[in-house]
C-alpha cells in the first residue's frame, strides 16, 4: 500500500513538472518578449532541480516537456532537430550531470560546503556548454540561424541557462525539494542537524531589522545600476555588496533566496529599461558572476557555521563526558578508598593470626626438640615466611597495578633457596602421590645476588600450580644457565608436571589477571587467576620472561628467564676436598620414577662417582648380584621408600639378609618423615635417611659421613639452631596491645631476651601506666579500642615537651599497606614493625633503637615433652601453638578469665544497640577462638563482627543466644580440662 502511495506522489510530480515546466516557458512569465532568452530562463533550473534533487530518471518528464513547450508555445514541428534531438540530447546532458553530482561526486544537496558548490558549479558550467553546443548545432540544422551566428546564439544560450541553473536551481534544491522528498519516501528521513539548528534561532527584534536592511540594499543596488539619472557610467559591482552581506552574514540558505530575488529585479528592471542589444550579454555575465560569488561565499559561510555547529555539539559533549568522567573520578576515588580500607583491614586479619603462627613457630624452636620435630617446624617456618610474602604482594595490589614492585636484591645460596622453597611444597606433593625433584645446573655459581623472596614467589606459585594440576606422575625443576657475561648471570627455570594440561589458545590467556584455564562454574580447581598474572610481572622486572609448553592430557612446563649478578665471592668451594674418595665409587640408584633418576646420576656423576640407575627392587638385586659376579659391587645404595610391588625397606632387608652384601651402605629416599618409619629403618639396617626433593649438599654430607670422611656434627644436614636474639641490654618495656595472643607472643618473646615486660590493653592504659611507672621503651599497636596507638603516641609526645625527657616507642600493627610506615613515624614513634612479628626482628629493632648489635647463641637439642591426651578438641588447639602445651594452658586461662566479661561486653552492646562495640568485641573473639581450635564459635564470632561492621543490629541479637551458649559450652569443656590436669595437692 505505502509502494502504491509513493508511485502516484511520483505520478504527480511528473504532471506537476510538467505544467509547470509549460508556464516558465511562456514568454510573459519569462519576460522576453523584447529582452530575449539571455536575462531569464528559469524553466533549465526547474529541470535541473528535479534530476538533481529528487533523481537523475526524471529526464523522461524533461525531455516530453521540453519537446512539449516547442510544439505548444513556439510552434516548432515535432520532426526537427530543435525539437526532438534537443529535447532528448539536453535532457540527457542535464542527467548526466545530476547523476554525477549525486553519484560519484556525492555532493550535499542542501550545498553547504564549499567543495560542493564550486563542484556543482564546475560540473552544471560544463552541461551547459555542451548542451549549448548541441541546441545551437540543432538550429543551424532546422535553418533557424545561420553559422555566422553561431558564437552569438551560443554565448545568449549558454548565459541564459547559466542563470538558470546558478540562480534558479540553488533555491529549489535548498528550501523546495527537501520537502517533495520528504513527501515521496516510504520511511521518514532524518532531520538534517544544521536544519534543527536554524530551527531553534527566533526572530528578533534586530534580524527583522537587518532583513529589512538587506532587502533595502538590494532595491538600491537597483536603482543604482539601472534608474539614477545622475550617474552615467554602469556600476555592475554594486550588486555583489547586497549578496555579499547576506552571504557572509547568513550562508547559502539565505544568500540562494537573495540570488532569486536579485535575478528576477534585474529581468523586471531591464524589462522596463530597454537596454541596448549590446549591454544584455553583459547584464547576463553580471548575473552569472554574481550567482557564481553568491553560492560559493555563501557555502563557505555556511560549511564555517556547520562547523561551529558541530563544535558546539562537541563541545556540549565534551562538557557531559567531562561531568561523567568527574563522576567516574569521584566515584574511582570512593572504589579506591574503600578498596585500600579493606586491603588494610585483609592487612590486619591476616596478620594477626599469621603472628601467632610465625610467633609460636619461633617460640616452640626455642624448646628441647627431635631432630625430626625441628624438620618439621623449620619447614613450617620457611612456608609461613614465603606465605607471609605473597600476602604481602597479594595485599599490596596497588603496587601490581601501577607496576610500581620494587626488587630487593641480596646475596644469597641458590642451592640452598631452592632446597627450602620446594622442602616446604613435599609434602603437599607427597599427598597426591606425586614424586616432586629439582636439579641444579652443578655449572652453576653458589652464591648469587638477586631478589631472593621474588624468586621465591614466582617458584612457590609455578610449582603450587604443577601440584594442583596434577593428580599422578611427577613435578620437576630444572635450573640451567640461560646467559653469562661478566658478573651478570642469566637463569632459565623450567617447572614440568605431568597434570591436565592447557589447550593452545589458553596459553597467553593464563598470564593475564584473575584469568582460568578452565573458567567454568563446574572447574575442579580454584584459585583466583592471580598468581600466574604476578609471575609474569616479577620475571619481567628480574629481567626475564614466563612463557608455556603444554598439551591437553600431556601436562605443561613452564619456563621463565631471570637475570641475576654472581657473587664477587663465593663463600665455599664448589666441590670440597673430602669427595676424592667418591671418584670411580660405585654406587646404585633405585627409583621407579625416571626424573629423580636422571637427576640423581647427574649429581652423582658431577661429584665423580659411578651410578647404576634402575626403576624398581627386583632390578636392584638383578643389579647388585652382577656387581658382586663381575667385581667388588656396590658401596652405597640409594633408594627410594616408596616403590610398587617392592618398596624400600623390603629391599633393603633382602640386601641385608644376604651376608655378601652386608657391607654395602644403604640409604633411603623418601617424601614422608612422620612417625612410624623411624622404627622400621632402624630394624634394617639403613645407615641414613633422605626427605625429598633431596638436596644435592645433604646428599653429599650424608654420604660423606656414612663413609666416615667427616663428623656428622660437622655436615650441612647438623642440628643447630640460634636462640632468640639477646642484647646486652635489660630493658623494662611497656608492650601496649588489645590482643591476648598478640600480648602472649611478644611478652614470651622480650622475656627469652632477657627484657622485663608490662602489658597495656589500651592505649589509655598505656598512657596511665607511662604516668604511674618509669619504662625504657614501649611496643605500640596502631589499632585498639578506647585510644589507639597514634593517638597515645602524640599524647606521649606532647607531655614529653613539658617534661623534656622522650622514650623510645616502636610501631607494632597488622597493617602493612603502603604509608602505613610513614604515619606511623609523623605520629612521633621510632620505629616500626608489621606483625607477624619474629624474636629477630624484635631484637634488631631494639638494637637499632638504642644502637647496639644483637648477639646470637647456639644451643643443643634435647628430646620433646610428651603429648597429653586428648580433651574435647585439644588436640587441634594444641597444634595451633606449635605443641607448647604450657602456652595452651595459659592462653586457655587467659579465656576462661576474659570471655564472660567480653560475653557480658557483647550482651550490653547488643542491648544499648552500640554497633561500635559489637564489631569491637567480636573481632577479639574471633582471633581468640581461632587460636584455641574452635573454628565454628570462630565463624559466629566473625558474622557478629561483620553485622556490627555493617551496622546491622537484629541479626545481631538473634545470633548472639547461640553464640553465648557456644562459648559457655567451650568454656566448660576447658575448665574440665583444667581440673583433670591439675595435681592434686597433699594437705
Amino acid at each position: 500500500m505505502l509502494k502504491q502511495r509513493v508511485t502516484l506522489r511520483h505520478a504527480l510530480l511528473s504532471v506537476a513538472f510538467v505544467l509547470v515546466f509549460l508556464l516558465l516557458n511562456r514568454p510573459e512569465v519569462i519576460v522576453i518578449s523584447r529582452l530575449g532568452a539571455v536575462v531569464w530562463y528559469p524553466a533549465t533550473g526547474l529541470a535541473l532541480a528535479i534530476l538533481l534533487g529528487i533523481s537523475p530518471w526524471y529526464v523522461f518528464p524533461v525531455s516530453f516537456s521540453v519537446a512539449l513547450a516547442g510544439i505548444l508555445i513556439y510552434d516548432q514541428p515535432i520532426l526537427t532537430f530543435s525539437g526532438t534531438v534537443e529535447a532528448l540530447v539536453g535532457a540527457g546532458i542535464y542527467a548526466a550531470a545530476a547523476y554525477a553530482l549525486r553519484g560519484p561526486l556525492q555532493i550535499d544537496l542542501g550545498l553547504r560546503r564549499r567543495r560542493d558548490v564550486v563542484l556543482y558549479i564546475s560540473v552544471t558550467t560544463a552541461a551547459a556548454l555542451v548542451s549549448t553546443g548541441v541546441g545551437v548545432v540543432c538550429l543551424v540544422a532546422d535553418r533557424a540561424i545561420h553559422w555566422n551566428e553561431f558564437w552569438q546564439s551560443a554565448s545568449v544560450w549558454f548565459l541564459g541557462d547559466q542563470i538558470g541553473l546558478l540562480g534558479v536551481a540553488p533555491f529549489l534544491l535548498i528550501h523546495v525539494f527537501p520537502w517533495v522528498r520528504r513527501q515521496l519516501s516510504p520511511e521518514p528521513l532524518e532531520t538534517d542537524p544544521q536544519k534543527r539548528y536554524s530551527r531553534k534561532r527566533t526572530w528578533s527584534f534586530w534580524t527583522l531589522v537587518e532583513l529589512g536592511a538587506q532587502i533595502c540594499a538590494l532595491l538600491l543596488s537597483l536603482w543604482m545600476l539601472f534608474g539614477a539619472p545622475f550617474l552615467h557610467f554602469q556600476v555592475f559591482f554594486i550588486t555583489f555588496v547586497p549578496i555579499i552581506w547576506i552571504a557572509m552574514r547568513q550562508g547559502v540558505q539565505r544568500v540562494v533566496s537573495g540570488l532569486l530575488a536579485l535575478n528576477f529585479g534585474i529581468v523586471v528592471a531591464l524589462h522596463f529599461s530597454t537596454p541596448t542589444a549590446v549591454l544584455l550579454p553583459e547584464y547576463g555575465l553580471l548575473m552569472f558572476v554574481v550567482s557564481a560569488t553568491g553560492l560559493i561565499v555563501g557555502s563557505a559561510v555556511t560549511e564555517r557555521q556547520r562547523l561551529a555547529v558541530e563544535l558546539l555539539q562537541r563541545s556540549a559533549e565534551l562538557v557531559d563526558a567531562n561531568t561523567q568522567m568527574i563522576a567516574a573520578k569521584y566515584k574511582a576515588e570512593g572504589a579506591s578508598r574503600i578498596k585500600s580500607e579493606f586491603l588494610a583491614n585483609m592487612s590486619h586479619e591476616i596478620r594477626t593470626p599469621m603472628n601467632g603462627i610465625v610467633g609460636m613457630t619461633e617460640l616452640v624452636l626455642d624448646t628441647e626438640l627431635t631432630h625430626e620435630q625441628r624438620d618439621y617446624l623449620l619447614i613450617l617456618k620457611s612456608s609461613g615466611d614465603s606465605l607471609l610474602g605473597v600476602i604481602n604482594d597479594i595485599l599490596d595490589f596497588s603496587k601490581v597495578e601501577a607496576g610500581k614492585l620494587e626488587l630487593d636484591p641480596v646475596e644469597f645460596s641458590l642451592q640452598d633457596m631452592i632446597g627450602e622453597t620446594l622442602r616446604g611444597l613435599a609434602l603437599r606433593a607427597h599427598e597426591k602421590d606425586l614424586e616432586l625433584a629439582y636439579h641444579v645446573d652443578p655449572q652453576l655459581p653458589d652464591y648469587i645476588v638477586g631478589d631472593s623472596g621474588r624468586l621465591r614467589q614466582v617458584l612457590v606459585n609455578l610449582v603450587g600450580n604443577a601440584i594442583k594440576f596434577t593428580s599422578q606422575g611427577e613435578v620437576v625443576v630444572r635450573i640451567q644457565m640461560d646467559s653469562c657475561s661478566n658478573l651478570e648471570l642469566g637463569l632459565h627455570f623450567s617447572v614440568a608436571d605431568t597434570g591436565i594440561g592447557i589447550a593452545a589458545e589458553k596459553h597467553s590467556l593464563v598470564f593475564e589477571a584473575f584469568a582460568q584455564a578452565d573458567g567454568s562454574t563446574t572447574r575442579n580447581h580454584g584459585g583466583t587467576g592471580l598468581g600466574l598474572a604476578i609471575c609474569s610481572r616479577l620475571a619481567g622486572l628480574m629481567g626475564g620472561r614466563v612463557w608455556l609448553e603444554s598439551t591437553v592430557g600431556e601436562g605443561s612446563t613452564f619456563h621463565f628467564t631471570v637475570v641475576f649478578n654472581t657473587a664477587e665471592t663465593q663463600r665455599t668451594p664448589r666441590v670440597p676436598a673430602q669427595t676424592a674418595a667418591l671418584v670411580n665409587l660405585p654406587v646404585l640408584l633405585v627409583d621407579d620414577n625416571a626424573a629423580n633418576r636422571q637427576i640423581l646420576v647427574e649429581i652423582t656423576k658431577s661429584w665423580g662417582m659411578n651410578p647404576t640407575p634402575v626403576e624398581s627392587g627386583s632390578a636392584a638385586m638383578e643389579a647388585i648380584h652382577q656387581a658382586e659376579a663381575s667385581g667388588p659391587g656396590f658401596r652405597i645404595a640409594v633408594i627410594d621408600s616408596h616403590m610398587p610391588e617392592m618398596d624400600g625397606f623390603q629391599l633393603a632387608e633382602r640386601i641385608k639378609q644376604v651376608p655378601r652384601l652386608a657391607g654395602t651402605i644403604v640409604m633411603m629416599m623418601t617424601a614422608d618423615d612422620r612417625s612410624g618409619k623411624a622404627e622400621r629403618r632402624s630394624g634394617v639396617g639403613i645407615a641414613a635417611y633422605l626427605q625429598k626433593p633431596i638436596r644435592p649438599s645433604e646428599l653429599l654430607s650424608a654420604i660423606l659421613i656414612v663413609l666416615g670422611q667427616t663428623s656428622p656434627g660437622s655436615g650441612p644436614g647438623s642440628v643447630t639452631r640460634c636462640s632468640p636474639p639477646k642484647t646486652s641490654l635489660k630493658l623494662r618495656i611497656l608492650v601496649a596491645e588489645d590482643n591476648p595472643v598478640n600480648q602472649r607472643v611478644v611478652v614470651r618473646m622480650l622475656e627469652k631476651m632477657g627484657h622485663l615486660a608490662a602489658i597495656a590493653p589500651n592505649g589509655r592504659e598505656a598512657l596511665s601506666m607511662l604516668e604511674a611507672g618509669t619504662f625504657d621503651l614501649v611496643f605500640m599497636d596502631v589499632q585498639m579500642p578506647e585510644i589507639g596507638g597514634l593517638t597515645a603516641t602524640r599524647k606521649i609526645r606532647e607531655s614529653e615537651m613539658q617534661t623534656g625527657n622522650r622514650i623510645p616507642i616502636i610501631a607494632m600493627t597488622a597493617h602493612a599497606m603502603k604509608g602505613d610506615k610513614e604515619r606511623c613515624l609523623e605520629a612521633g614513634m621510632d620505629a616500626y614493625i608489621s606483625k607477624p612479628v619474629t624474636s629477630q626482628r624484635i631484637a634488631e629493632t631494639i638494637a637499632e633503637v638504642f644502637h647496639v648489635e644483637a648477639q646470637a647463641q647456639v644451643i643443643s637439642v634435647s628430646p620433646p615433652l610428651p603429648d597429653a591426651p586428648p580433651i574435647w578438641d585439644r588436640s587441634k588447639a594444641l597444634e595451633r601453638v606449635d605443641g607448647d602445651e604450657p602456652l595452651l594452658r595459659e592462653l586457655v586461662e587467659i579465656f576462661l578469665k576474659e570471655s564472660p566479661k567480653q560475653i557480658a561486653s557483647l550482651q550490653q552492646a547488643i542491648e544499648t544497640a552500640n554497633l561500635e562495640e559489637i564489631e569491637r568485641i567480636a573481632h577479639n573473639l574471633k582471633g581468640e577462638l581461632g587460636y584455641l581450635g574452635l573454628p565454628d564459635a570462630a565463624q559466629k564470632a566473625k558474622d557478629l563482627e561483620h553485622l556490627g561492621h555493617e551496622r546491622i543490629l537484629q541479626p545481631a541479637a538473634d545470633l548472639f543466644p547461640t553464640f553465648e551458649a557456644g562459648v559457655s559450652a567451650v568454656a566448660a569443656a576447658m575448665q574440665d580440662m583444667l581440673d583433670e590436669r591439675r595435681e592434686p595437692v597433699d594437705l
